[in-house]
């Protein structure tokens, strides 16, 4: 493990490694840098991953920071966000562990702000997220809105939702921090949907607590490009990994999970005949709330454009200055 730094009262600070996977964003990549080195209150240590093949460009950024705590792999082959966040923990030197995109960017006090909200004696058993400003082409908003109740479920909490609009539970990978034995335990698998993957896997299966500190301390960029679920090959794994979350997640998460997330990628595309299939298995194999069959027609009786629209005037807001600048 690396050694800890002493704040100024001679205590010790927790390491923390900042796992960053990267691939031809070279610009982007030295802000997400830079907000993982200007974090306050711990031991900053940076990892970069490169996805293979070869990047110069990324090379070249990491290499410029001579003089900081920075190291870099480079995979000789495209193996995806999972596996580098994988390897990249895999090599970690430290007792935290949290993974950064690198178009994304953190606030100074993200990483101790997560460290204060875990219970004493809860280190080895808590993963913790916080709300983020993400920033979108119809305005920025402070997701998740709603935190986890007491004992719920973590499949509970991302798939019941208790309201029409996006952003309820949010969750991704730039807000995660855990201790590396829980990553030792349930290592990201290159899935459909590793971040939740995950997640379901460390909680559901592993008994861990899901932690989500109520204040945004990143920055997010989202749907700036066309959602890749409406792919029909891309559907049709995440259709797999939804079966394979069947006897993980409970019957009611299941059913939102169907109705609301899968449903919303055939209605971009107008398949109708797949949304009563997802209605069919709903049923059959979950326990559908009156709140998955709204907003399953919600999503049919509404375009995307125009509950974005609905959305930006009841949710957006002024963000921080510099938010989502590029």
């Amino acid at each position: 493990m690396v050694a800890d730094m002493d704040d100024r009262e001679g205590h010790p600070l927790p390491a923390v490694t900042a796992v960053i996977p990267t691939r031809g964003r070279p610009n982007l990549l030295r802000r997400a840098i830079d907000s993982a080195l200007l974090q306050t209150g711990v031991e900053m240590r940076v990892l970069v991953v490169i996805d293979g093949p070869y990047d110069a460009e990324s090379e070249a950024v990491v290499r410029s920071y001579a003089t900081e705590p920075l190291t870099f792999h480079a995979l000789e082959t495209n193996r995806g966000p999972a596996v580098c966040r994988t390897f990249g923990a895999a090599h970690a030197q430290t007792e935290w562990i949290a993974f950064l995109d690198d178009d994304d960017y953190w606030y100074p006090e993200k990483i101790s702000r997560q460290l204060d909200a875990i219970p004493p004696g809860e280190e080895k058993k808590s993963i913790v997220f916080s709300q983020s400003d993400v920033v979108t082409p119809s305005g920025t908003y402070c997701w998740p809105r709603r935190m986890p109740k007491a004992g719920e479920r973590a499949g509970d909490y991302l798939f019941c939702r208790h309201s029409l609009f996006k952003g309820e539970s949010f969750l991704q990978a730039s807000s995660i921090l855990c201790h590396r034995e829980i990553f030792e335990r349930f290592p990201m698998q290159s899935v459909a949907h590793e971040d939740w993957d995950w997640v379901l896997r460390a909680c559901e299966l592993g008994g861990n607590r899901l932690i989500v500190v109520p204040e945004p301390l990143l920055c997010h960029l989202a749907e700036f490009r066309r959602n890749s679920l409406s792919n029909r090959h891309e559907f049709s794994q995440s259709m797999r990994w939804c079966e394979s979350m069947r006897r993980v997640i409970s019957r009611e998460a299941f059913a939102g999970l169907l109705l609301q997330t899968m449903n919303g990628a055939l209605t971009e595309r107008g398949d109708w005949r797949g949304g009563l299939g997802l209605m069919a298995d709903a049923f059959r194999k979950g326990r559908p709330r009156g709140m998955d069959l709204l907003m399953f027609l919600a999503q049919w009786v509404f375009p995307v454009g125009l509950r974005r629209r609905l959305r930006a005037l009841l949710w957006s807001y002024e963000p921080p200055s510099g938010v989502g600048k590029t």
